[in-house]
């Protein structure tokens, strides 16, 4: 337990830094009702202050490991830490335990928001929520998010700015803490985890297969979403639940998206309060102010996982209302408030199988489309094709969206694209990072209105030339293969390019371009004979407006070009391009020396990447 002197210490200090706003969460709270917690799903709970929690109190929680009916689990309070994540943000410590938490071993990812309530003078009082493990495995020390910063939010206005800090997703704990957790539960201090990890959410993901799933869960991962990806089913936008089905200790589900591709993170809920659900204990994505449906969820088990700790298996129900914001200490949801979606449509052909697939999703908020968008087509060229494999198509597609005044704005955008294991991805790729470059721009604040994936078309044969090798010819001299050649200003070169299909039983392809030294000429450097538009898909370069950004993204090269530039010095003097009728792949680089000019780049001769 937590001496009195340490106790006494976090009173003076991290209490009196709280501010205002919690205190007038408070005493909103206190005026509202002072029914026990566990009452009515509507009532506002009486909220235990961190100054008053003392280690040693007793206390009953409130969690779903099966079905929608919460079951009670046993807590004690071990101490608090005091400013163990932000400044002025204190942990509360506990250990719990119950017949399903025995069971798997600990707490488990989608415990997250479970009430815990310490009976103080007669009265029950909300002193927390589960939000943080002792381990990356399961644990029964587990940390609380303090009931009143999860109070706090409920003052936050819904035009409140978004969250700027960035949350930590583990608390070292201090030598004389992990001694204090180590005599409360039988163990030796070198036997205790040295910090706390907050609690995944396991995210339901609809239409995905292992494989795909795999994918996002990387990509979840790279951007720093504390998440537990598992395949579950389709929801509707559009279904609705009562709000009663919201309560303290129930399921809580938090939508990015419905329909084909529904993202939903599953958690618990804490607290109901004036036609507000506060849940999780900890953020989602931690945007601050935000727009994600509110859901019912029904619990189908706990899924034991003796290493990672185990997670809930749930399915999303129906809607009743809008999360609007995501803090440090939890979600809140205005339980009623009518939900708004971005649509996301496709038309997926598939030569190999001959099916023409419709697809729709809805997502929520602008923020989650880049991702949620590419994840949609991304599956649905795996659904259409009805394997994962090799291939060729074509695709079409249109992201509109406002600006800061209101005013739209669109992007349209074709190409072709191939690939020899990989189509589903490849077929996708540019676009991912076209509109993740459109999220990320800064040139102007914008929000998306819809994606249109307007018509895909795939195939389980390879279409595609490959650049075998580069012929050159100086001035009209003969063609030869080299790797460097010497010009003079003025001189013309010609590039023949010698284009293998992936079909043997095709044609092979003889292209030639051609360019002229500058005149001016003074400086070595090389020539570029490329398929494509010569760099990483989707990287369409430096823009000088938003405007001219979109400009960029639809008149970027396509993959059916063969290309060809002369770059000398830092900067490319000529080029020149022609199109074929399938993606061209590969490439080849020829050093450029002129009279006195410097020496071009490293790796002279060698194939383009």
């Amino acid at each position: 337990m937590l001496g009195e002197e340490q106790m006494r210490t976090h009173h003076s200090g991290s209490w009196a830094r709280r501010g205002a706003t919690a205190g007038v969460a408070l005493t909103l709270l206190a005026s509202l009702t002072a029914s026990p917690a566990g009452g009515a799903p509507g009532d506002c709970p009486s909220i235990m202050p961190v100054a008053d929690v003392r280690a040693g109190m007793m206390g009953t929680g409130l969690t779903v490991s099966k079905g929608t009916t919460p079951d009670e689990f046993d807590a004690e309070i071990l101490g608090v830490y005091p400013d163990a994540i932000l400044p002025g943000r204190d942990l509360v410590i506990a250990e719990v335990h119950s017949p399903a938490i025995d069971q798997v071993g600990g707490v488990w990812a989608g415990m997250s928001g479970s009430p815990v309530y310490v009976t103080d003078g007669g009265e029950e009082k909300l002193v927390g929520a589960v939000a943080w493990s002792f381990s990356f495995g399961p644990s029964h020390v587990i940390g609380l998010t303090a009931a009143e910063d999860m109070a706090a939010i409920l003052d936050y206005a819904s035009g409140s700015a978004a969250a700027q800090r960035a949350l930590p997703s583990k608390v070292r704990l201090t030598s004389s803490m992990k001694r204090t957790v180590a005599r409360a539960t039988g163990r030796s201090s070198e036997e205790m985890a040295d910090s706390f990890t907050r609690l995944k959410t396991p995210v339901s993901v609809s239409g995905g297969s292992t494989r795909a799933l795999q994918r996002l869960q990387k990509m979840m991962n790279r951007r720093g979403f504390a998440v537990h990806l598992y395949s579950g089913a389709s929801a509707s936008a559009e279904a609705a639940a009562d709000a009663s089905d919201i309560q303290p200790g129930g399921n809580f589900a938090a939508a990015f998206s419905y329909g084909d591709i529904t993202y939903a993170g599953i958690g618990t809920t804490t607290f109901i309060c004036d036609g507000f659900a506060v849940a999780f204990g900890h953020p989602f994505s931690f945007e601050g102010k935000t727009t994600l449906g509110a859901n019912a969820a029904n619990a189908l088990t706990v899924v034991p996982d003796p290493v990672f700790g185990g997670f809930k298996l749930a399915t999303v129900e129906g809607n009743v209302g809008t999360v609007d914001q995501d803090r440090f200490a939890g979600i809140r949801a205005d339980l009623g408030q009518p939900l708004t979606t971005i649509p996301i449509d496709s038309t997926t052909i598939a030569q190999n199988t001959g099916r023409t697939d419709e697809g729709h999703t809805d997502a929520v908020v602008s923020e989650v489309v880049p991702f949620i968008s590419w994840y949609h087509e991304y599956l649905g060229v795996i659904s259409a094709m009805d394997q994962y494999s090799e291939g060729s198509g074509e695709i079409r597609w249109t992201v509109t969206g406002t600006r800061a005044d209101g005013s739209p704005w669109e992007v349209h955008r074709s190409n072709l694209a191939s690939s020899t294991y990989d189509l589903p991805f490849e077929i996708t790729h540019e676009y991912l990072h076209m509109i993740d470059r459109l999220y990320y721009q800064g040139y102007e604040d914008i929000e998306f209105t819809g994606v249109d994936f307007e018509e895909v078309t795939v195939r389980d044969t390879v279409k595609q030339y490959k650049i075998s090798k580069v012929l050159v010819s100086v001035d009209g001299s003969r063609f030869e293969k080299t790797r460097r050649i010497r010009v003079h200003p003025g001189d013309r070169i010609d590039l023949r390019a010698i284009l293998n299909p992936y079909d043997e039983g095709l044609d092979q392809e003889i292209r030639t371009l051609s360019v002229r030294v500058p005149r001016d000429a003074h400086k070595s450097g090389e020539i570029r004979v490329f398929g494509g538009s010569g760099h990483h898909p989707g990287i369409v370069g430096k823009a000088t407006s938003f405007d001219d950004l979109l400009d960029k993204m639809a008149n970027e090269a396509t993959n059916d070009r063969l290309g060809v530039n002369l770059r000398l010095g830092r900067r490319i003097k000529a080029d020149d391009a022609t199109t074929l009728d399938q993606v061209v792949a590969g490439g080849r680089s020829i050093s450029v020396r002129l009279p006195g000019g410097r020496r071009g780049v490293k790796g002279e001769g060698s194939p383009v990447q």
